[in-house]
């Protein structure tokens, strides 16, 4: 159960990191899940959203398998194309294309695992939970912003 929870994590961070990357396309297609990772916290944060949601639904024991399977080949992957970057001179804009492929390829494949009503709900609660996170920053950084957290 440790090494699921591990292995959703990962999971959950490069999911992370590929909503960085796909946040630069045009806007979202088909409720797509993306954003912008401003600060390294925000990548923490991100794992969590995806262990809290997955946690909360009633996935079987061949879904978690299948979903550790699919985050643990992913994290590899990364790896490979982070190596194969810094082998490059790092090229940047091609490497962002590459990863959001293959995190494209993980959500397609995250919904082959689930139920469409699973995917759904795990796509809803992902995109709530952003959503959330995005307006508490948004409200600290006004306070911030107005004085109100000027060193009392």
């Amino acid at each position: 159960m440790k090494k699921i929870i591990t292995l959703l994590a990962v999971a959950t961070m490069a999911f992370a990191f590929a909503a960085r990357s796909t946040a630069q396309d045009a806007g979202p297609q088909g409720g797509q899940l993306q954003g912008k990772m401003r600060r390294p916290g925000q990548l923490k944060m991100m794992q969590k959203f995806e262990q809290d949601v997955l946690a909360g639904m009633n996935l079987n024991d061949d879904q978690k398998k299948q979903i550790a399977d699919l985050n643990e080949k992913t994290m590899q992957q990364l790896k490979d194309l982070r190596e194969q970057s810094k082998a490059a001179q790092g090229d940047k804009k091609n490497n962002g294309v590459k990863i959001r492929a293959l995190m494209q390829g993980r959500l397609d494949t995250m919904k082959t695992i689930l139920t469409p009503e699973e995917w759904k709900t795990y796509r809803e609660q992902m995109m709530q939970k952003m959503k959330e996170y995005r307006e508490q920053q948004k409200t600290l950084q006004q306070g911030a912003a107005s004085g109100s957290g000027s060193g009392k």
